[in-house]
């Protein structure tokens, strides 16, 4: 397997000079290139994997990310990436490709190669988002003023099964108490409740401090003593009152510093600290987090004191085409898919050439500057909010993905126009915030903390204006119309759980009014509806090879139905299940003839009817015999 992988980079390595050959490569690059190009063909040779690897990217990084020998490493990396199976090395591969795309410049080979990336990427995301949890870093979607998130969780594989590394960047990582007694970045063992599908994740740690009683006896005497040869000296100098007052000031002080430390020494102390994290899986690398933090602190001779905290929120996948990654001031680290990178320790250069969010127009507008006539990005550090860009640009293309092709787009507004705000009970909003109003103006997207998705207008005066708005609800229902105040009231397109449809008017989505009703099994109903029910109108049924069509008056299906056939035969009269003739009905064959009578499953049973064209012809006979 091994030698074929060596035989398949060989033969990719020739393809590449050979498609190459005629065009000038070295053009100003000057003779390192060319040595490092040359290094790389040995490393194939030599069957090296790692020199390879370490090759291309000192390629890629000494010249333009998009020269002819950056192109060319890129495709061996590629290629490479395909053969393991790497899914976050191939969606940026993908999207290094697809940028060539875009530019006009991408070869046919190139294109092939992209089209072969994404759909490698797509299988292998399919795969993985059916796991209930699986080895990745996953973010809450719930973050302070700052836009830093409560939670950066790595899963991987440890020594038992898989393990639970809380990263930095995270709330509960950065905060020093926790890091300190609840060793929360410390891999934790992931159990599992068969019965309640539930997971779990204990980071604890514990401080104690032993009393000290022969240090606390001395220092107590040492204050005693401090005291009174202070005062001694004070009653045999020939001090002022002002002296003697601030010197009965300093010495008390001081006295008492040492009392209270002779105090502390006296007692113990035991500080303890437990983490639990708990969690649902609920589908398409989303996780339903229960956080508990809890602290206890014991000291000798008191009551012991207890601080429990608790969040609620949901932790996603972070998945390289989401296009984001987090930063850490504090540790100046990036939080990216594959974990924790601390900047300082590696090329950020490299970084920022491989990750999807640079090759994305709207971050990279926000992340670039131009400096005489050439484009550099800004350093991490340098720029303001960047886990709030990420977030909203996340919120925007994820969480709000269905709205670039709901009817709401209409209404949509610039990104940059709009905020991220997020409630205390967990639910999201984005949209345009005026802070002089305290709430959103002209467009406003809201996920509840149901999981509901809901995209709207805001009209000046909300309450008594008509505005459109839709509702993605969580059993993939939906509901788009007309809406006074908070309801809704006019025309309206639902889509309901079971896969069916409405369109027509209804009032707090309830049908009301005139409508068309489609079934998932390819019924529909079209007339009018009163408080949710079929008033008058008609039934129509689409099968394989017939289409039945049925009155309903005052809420009654008339029992009388009418069969048009794909081989256009017409049957009018009483149906049973399966829409097959069932009972008294006639037969109109697509030649002209004519049967009536009885019919069971679609069967006639009763007598054979003469059908009207053998009374034509025994009229014919008689006519003739006279």
């Amino acid at each position: 397997m091994k030698q074929n992988y060596f035989e398949l980079m060989k033969f990719i390595l020739i393809s590449l000079i050979v498609i190459s050959s005629g065009t000038s490569l070295a053009c100003a690059q000057g003779r390192t290139v060319e040595q490092l190009w040359n290094e790389l063909q040995e490393a194939v040779e030599k069957n090296d994997s790692f020199a390879v690897l370490c090759r291309c990217n000192d390629l890629i990084m000494s010249t333009e990310p998009f020269n002819e020998y950056a192109q060319r490493c890129r495709y061996i990396l590629a290629k490479m990436d395909l053969l393991e199976n790497r899914m976050n090395d191939i969606y940026e591969d993908f999207t290094y490709f697809d940028a060539l795309a875009r530019k006009g410049i991408a070869s046919d080979n190139y294109l092939a190669l992209r089209n072969e990336l994404k759909t490698a990427y797509d299988s292998l995301l399919i795969e993985d988002l059916q796991k209930p949890i699986s080895e990745g870093v996953y973010f809450s979607d719930y973050q302070d003023g700052n836009h830093h998130p409560l939670m950066l969780l790595k899963i991987s594989k440890g020594s038992n099964g898989l393990e639970a590394i809380q990263l930095q960047g995270g709330q509960v990582a950065n905060d020093n108490m926790l890091r300190k007694y609840g060793g929360v970045l410390r891999g934790s063992e992931i159990l599992q409740n068969n019965e309640t599908l539930m997971y779990n994740a204990f980071w604890s740690g514990t401080r104690s401090r032993r009393p000290n009683t022969e240090m606390a006896h001395s220092t107590v005497e040492e204050s005693q003593n401090f005291k009174e040869e202070m005062y001694g000296t004070m009653a045999r100098g020939q001090y002022s009152t002002g002296d003697v007052v601030a010197g009965t000031i300093a010495t008390e002080a001081v006295g008492g510093l040492m009392s209270l430390l002779g105090a502390a020494l006296a007692k113990g102390k035991v500080t303890s600290c437990i983490v639990q994290l708990d969690w649902k899986p609920i589908g398409n690398g989303q996780l339903s987090a229960y956080l508990t933090v809890s602290s206890r602190e014991e000291r000798t001779g008191s009551v012991p004191e207890e601080d429990n905290q608790h969040f609620e929120f949901t932790l996603f996948k972070l998945y390289p085409h989401h296009k984001i990654f987090f930063y850490d001031p504090q540790k100046d680290c990036v939080v990216n898919y594959d974990g924790c990178i601390y900047l300082k320790s590696i090329n950020y250069k490299l970084f920022e050439r491989t990750h999807p969010a640079f090759f994305e127009e709207y971050i990279e507008s926000k992340l670039s500057k131009n400096k005489s006539g050439k484009k550099t990005f800004y350093k991490l550090d340098k720029y303001k909010d960047l886990n709030g860009l990420m977030y909203k640009f996340w919120e925007y293309n994820s969480l709000f993905a269905s709205l670039q092709t709901d009817s709401m787009r209409e209404f949509l507004l610039p990104l940059d126009e709009m905020q991220s705000v997020y409630a205390s009970d967990g639910s999201l909003s984005l949209g345009q915030y005026d802070k002089k109003i305290n709430d959103f103006r002209s467009f406003v997207a809201f996920r509840m903390k149901e999981g509901h998705l809901v995209y709207m207008q805001c009209p000046t005066n909300i309450y008594n204006s008509t505005r459109k708005q839709s509702i993605y609800f969580i059993d993939n229902s939906y509901i788009y119309g007309e809406f006074i105040g908070p309801k809704q009231q006019g025309k309206c397109r639902m889509r309901y759980s079971d896969g069916g449809t409405f369109v027509g008017d209804a009032v707090e989505m309830v049908r009301h009014g005139y409508g068309i009703r489609t079934w998932p099994d390819g019924q529909t109903y079209t007339g009018t509806y009163n408080n949710g029910k079929e008033i008058d109108g008609e039934a129509v049924y689409k099968g394989t090879n017939f289409t039945c069509k049925r009155r309903v008056h005052q809420g009654v299906v008339d029992s009388i139905a009418i069969i048009s056939y794909s081989n256009g035969d017409i049957y009018k009269g009483k149906i049973g299940q399966g829409y097959l003739p069932n009972g008294s009905g006639i037969m109109t064959y697509a030649d002209g003839r004519t049967t009536k009578g009885e019919w069971e499953k679609g069967k006639l049973v009763a007598n054979k009817p003469i059908t009207r064209n053998i009374k034509r012809k025994i009229s014919n006979k008689r006519k003739t015999t006279r």
